[in-house]
């Protein structure tokens, strides 16, 4: 079961980077001025922004090795082609507070439901023990100005450090590096972001870069319309293991002009991943091709 192992570990290495970049996506804002629009997020204080996000994938897993090796992998239970499908559903919320006498919007995110689904070859895949470990999590922090967050504490993972540690990297890195443009954007203009970042996994880190293109395409009754295209590219080396990934994708976006959020975002990405794993035998050269669809919905409601 050692490629299987390695499998998912990319698998929801992969998954986890989608969620970022949603997450990172949620913090552009764009605020109505005529023709032009400035892009600033801003979060109110006594709302709760409701959010569910949903992943599916197909993969298709292959190994490029002599015909020895395949039957020798066949022989442990590893037949090549592989199929597999992942389902992942995530539902969230942020609750701010009143503005307190620092200035500050105190906020809590709390993590109120999770599905995660597996298949290999059409059968179910056990999930672990811990894989809702998140719902017992609670993340508090302070918004400064009106769209920089800090997290002052991470509940409910004292048990769990490494997640700890993880969400803690994870989250800091999705607010430090976005920036936003100084220009105004008018409908059919369009911006570039690139976010570089370090996701942890297993211990191991995996670098990533995610470069995004938005373009404006229409605004009607306070919402904007925008149509996105995304690249992505990953890549470790450690332990004789290494990883090496690009992808694309399209999508659309629509943000809220009175709420000054995103309410939806939808991306259909595909993704090739070439590893080399080692085993008693050498390295097994395996290649992933993965379609991935992802879309969120957001609620805003005050209180």
């Amino acid at each position: 079961m050692l490629y299987s192992c390695y499998l998912l570990k990319i698998l929801s290495m992969v998954y986890r980077i989608n969620l970022i970049a949603i997450a990172l996506i949620l913090q552009v804002t764009f605020v109505f001025a005529q023709e032009k629009y400035d892009f600033q997020i801003k979060y109110s204080p006594n709302s709760i922004y409701s959010s569910k996000m949903e992943t599916n994938g197909d993969v298709l897993v292959d190994v490029n090795v002599d015909e020895e090796t395949k039957a020798k992998l066949a022989k442990a239970g590893q037949i090549f082609p592989m199929k597999m499908n992942m389902q992942q559903l995530i539902e969230a919320s942020m609750k701010t507070l009143k503005i307190n006498a620092e200035g500050k919007i105190p906020f809590s995110i709390t993590y109120d439901k999770i599905d995660f689904k597996q298949q290999l070859n059409g059968k179910d895949i056990r999930q672990s023990e811990g894989q809702n470990a998140l719902l017992d999590v609670v993340l508090n922090g302070n918004i400064i100005g009106v769209n920089e967050l800090e997290v002052t504490n991470i509940a409910g993972l004292d048990s769990n450090m490494t997640l700890k540690n993880s969400l803690e990297t994870s989250f800091s890195k999705m607010y430090e590096m976005v920036k936003f443009p100084n220009n105004r954007v008018g409908v059919g203009e369009s911006f570039t972001q690139e976010i570089p970042m370090n996701i942890p996994v297993a211990g191991k880190q995996i670098e990533v870069m995610i470069k995004t293109l938005y373009k404006l395409r229409y605004v009607k009754k306070d919402q904007a319309f925008f149509v996105i295209t995304q690249e992505v590219k990953m890549k470790t080396k450690y332990d004789g293991f290494s990883l090496n990934a690009s992808g694309s994708g399209d999508g659309a976006m629509i943000f809220d002009m009175v709420s000054n959020n995103f309410v939806a975002y939808r991306t259909d990405s595909k993704i090739k991943i070439n590893m080399d794993v080692p085993s008693p035998d050498g390295t097994i050269k395996m290649i992933m091709d993965m379609d991935v669809e992802s879309k969120q919905s957001t609620n805003i409601t005050t209180y």
